[in-house]
């Protein structure tokens, strides 16, 4: 079985966009420039080599960039909260505390006198 893995950029604050193509205006929030570029493809219509250098250019720099057909502004930040008991990557287990011994009763044994243990010595 294998683990299962999470994205980190799932894990990371995002920046909020609003990409206006023609009328149509989109909210696109991205925490890398890799992850803009692979939302902003199909909304400018152009392959992921050519928006590439653009989302680069654009990510955490710029607040506007104005093309021929589309537009794109950087509103705002999208914090990352984590769940109730949710580890972030590298983050261990809490530790378990240590066990104390267990005691007679919880052993079953029976506790003998010492003048028995004496007798059966000699």
């Amino acid at each position: 079985m294998s683990k299962k893995r999470t994205d980190k950029t799932m894990l990371a604050d995002k920046i909020v966009y609003l990409v206006r193509v023609g009328t149509r205006e989109v909210d696109v929030d991205a925490a890398s420039a890799e992850e803009l570029a692979i939302k902003l493809a199909p909304l400018a219509g152009l392959e992921l080599a050519e928006i590439t250098p653009i989302a680069q250019a654009i990510y955490g720099r710029a607040k506007r960039f104005d093309f021929d057909f589309w537009s794109i502004r950087r509103i705002g930040m999208r914090r990352f909260v984590a769940d109730d008991g949710a580890r972030l990557p590298g983050q261990l287990p809490p530790r378990k505390g240590r066990k104390t011994a267990p005691t007679v009763e919880e052993w079953g044994a029976v506790e003998l006198p010492s003048d028995a243990l004496s007798n059966s010595a000699s």
